[in-house]
């Protein structure tokens, strides 16, 4: 009786539970008659579980008890009819997964900037914003907006595109730079009817405009930050030198009258601090 009692367990324990092979058999015939009531209840539970887990085309097919009943020649020809599909099956799954990963390797291969090609940071030598985007490996389209405040309230704000050449696809690579910068603001000027005398004193605000050529050269350091399927790939901190010649300048009134003096400060200004300055940002790639 323990005997065949155990044969029924292992029998309703592979149908319930389908894939599974691996079993122990409880050693008391008490414990195996629990073991096949529990196993025995729960069987639709767990077959419904595995139906949703793995949908399979074959769902449908009648069962080999169903359609064969004892008969072990049907048995075997329906196995030859139900495994050529089964098999094409998993090659398929198989090739899928291959492809994936084929995929996630040749992409891991990719430089870091152009698997990762925007970026946008924060510049720390003159307060402002920088964005760029990876063209190829070695080639990126960037701008910046920047300002900078002087004594009495003057400001000058410089918007930046250039174009970046980055020989190397390392982590460190020098980089140059070449492009164009717009820059506008407010200069004023003072202007003393009697000299010595502050309560005297006219101060006049002027528009400022200026056109300069942009070039800069240093390091540009990418450190990866994160895997290949993560959001934010690497942090880019880049440090140079920047030369800045304006090749026009202008200093007006709202009225569209233009002072020389005015002219004369504002090239002054552009000569000290726009021409030659360093270049120090901090951002992300993504």
């Amino acid at each position: 009786m323990a005997d065949e009692l155990g044969g029924d367990v292992r029998v309703a324990c592979h149908t319930i539970i389908g894939r599974q092979t691996a079993w122990v058999a409880p050693a008391k015939p008490g414990t195996r008659l629990l073991v096949a009531c529990t196993l025995l209840l729960a069987g639709p539970v767990f077959a419904a579980g595995a139906g949703e887990a793995r949908p399979s085309s074959h769902s449908n097919e009648p069962s080999a008890e169903e359609e064969c009943g004892a008969d072990r020649r049907c048995r075997i020809e329906r196995l030859k009819r139900i495994n050529p599909p089964r098999r094409q099956e998993k090659r398929i799954e198989l090739e899928q997964r291959a492809r994936s990963e084929a995929t996630y390797w040749e992409e891991e291969k990719r430089p870091i900037r152009y698997r990762y090609p925007w970026s946008a940071g924060l510049r720390l030598g003159r307060v402002g914003l920088n964005a760029g985007f990876s063209l190829s490996s070695m080639f990126r389209v960037e701008t910046g907006l920047s300002y900078k405040d002087f004594f009495w309230g003057e400001t000058l704000r410089a918007l930046d595109l250039q174009a970046t050449y980055l020989p190397s696809t390392g982590t460190l690579s020098p980089y140059l730079s070449a492009g164009f910068t717009g820059i506008s603001g407010e200069i004023r000027f003072y202007d003393a009817l009697q000299p010595g005398l502050d309560q005297n004193v006219r101060r006049f605000t002027y528009d400022a405009t200026a056109h300069a050529l942009r070039f800069a050269a240093g390091l540009d350091f990418a450190p990866v930050l994160r895997g290949p399927d993560s959001f934010f790939g690497w942090w880019n901190i880049r440090l140079g030198i920047v030369f800045q010649p304006h090749i026009y300048h202008r200093a007006r009134t709202e009225e569209g009258l233009y002072n020389p003096e005015a002219c004369r400060r504002l090239e002054t200004r552009l000569e000290r601090d726009f021409r030659f300055h360093p270049e120090f940002f901090v951002g992300i790639g993504f």
